[in-house]
């Protein structure tokens, strides 16, 4: 995780970073500075967005890591959107009292920047919608990556309970078996018993039988 420390290190000292910036551009510069400090913040947090997916590429599967991501993802568009009202804001100051037919009084070279940073207003509209669009996706991806990691979690849990389940109802038959032997020893043995128990009283019975007096001779005749 040491690759994955350095780069969420290099994403805390740039938010610091857009933070500075943004609190410079809330409490007031001159037009040239602030449009500078501006696409610096807007360089920043495409770096930051790097960091981002450099850091998803060694979170693997931990679901802690990931929720981490989200909120930094979150945090960036944040800061996109506050930027871009920003130099909206700015832009708006500039050419106040000035609007589409406001340029008759102006020479060419303010025309002209006049016309370059409305150009530019509108493209970095169309930037940050496509920004968040592409952040849109990310977190789409994630949650969908997400459910895929759950359902497999899910399906590997009812194959556990599945071999579960026959295991038991392996264990069910043996024992079943097992009480049907023992039954059927069971009989054997009183069969044996009562063999031996009839043979020892017939033996008894002989015995008995043997040993007795012969019987009286009969009478003489007259």
């Amino acid at each position: 995780m040491a690759v994955y420390e350095m780069y969420e290190q290099d994403y805390k000292d740039s938010v610091c970073h857009v933070e500075d910036c943004l609190s410079a551009l809330e409490g007031g510069l001159l037009p040239l500075e602030a449009s500078k400090m501006e696409a610096d913040v807007k360089r920043t947090l495409e770096s930051m967005r790097d960091s981002i997916k450099s850091m998803e590429c060694e979170v693997g599967s931990d679901r802690g890591l990931k929720e981490r991501m989200q909120g930094y993802k979150r945090q960036i568009a944040s800061m996109t959107r506050k930027i871009g009202e920003l130099e909206k804001e700015r832009r708006a100051k500039l050419f106040d009292g000035k609007g589409e037919e406001g340029t008759e009084g102006m020479d060419d070279k303010e025309r002209l920047i006049h016309t370059t940073d409305r150009t530019d207003a509108q493209t970095n509209k169309v930037t940050e919608a496509i920004q968040i669009a592409q952040m849109t996706e990310d977190v789409g991806n994630d949650i969908l990556g997400n459910l895929h990691t759950q359902r497999v979690t899910i399906q590997r849990d009812l194959d556990m309970i599945e071999d579960t389940e026959h295991q038991v109802s392996t264990a069910r038959a043996l024992v079943r078996q097992l009480m049907s032997n023992i039954t059927r020893n069971k009989m054997m043995v009183y069969l044996i018993i009562a063999v031996v128990s009839i043979m020892i009283i017939v033996i008894i019975w002989v015995n008995l039988s043997g040993d007795s007096p012969p019987p009286p001779p009969p009478p003489a005749p007259n």
